[in-house]
């Protein structure tokens, strides 16, 4: 018992101290933050002359 009290107190410890320590979080691309080339596959959608499963590049 005395064991599984000492790893769970660890682990409370160590969440934590990885919460304390994250900061403020960003994800993605920012307002204003250019975007660069990035390549798709067509999946589906409207009948716009693209074939499904075709690989496009937006610049």
């Amino acid at each position: 018992m005395r064991l599984l009290t000492a790893f769970g107190l660890a682990g409370a410890m160590l969440a934590l101290a990885v919460a304390a320590g994250a900061g403020d979080l960003k994800s993605g691309p920012q307002v204003g933050d250019g975007v660069g080339a990035f390549n798709v596959v067509k999946c589906g959608g409207v009948d716009d002359g693209v074939d499904v499963g075709e690989q496009l590049c937006y610049v």
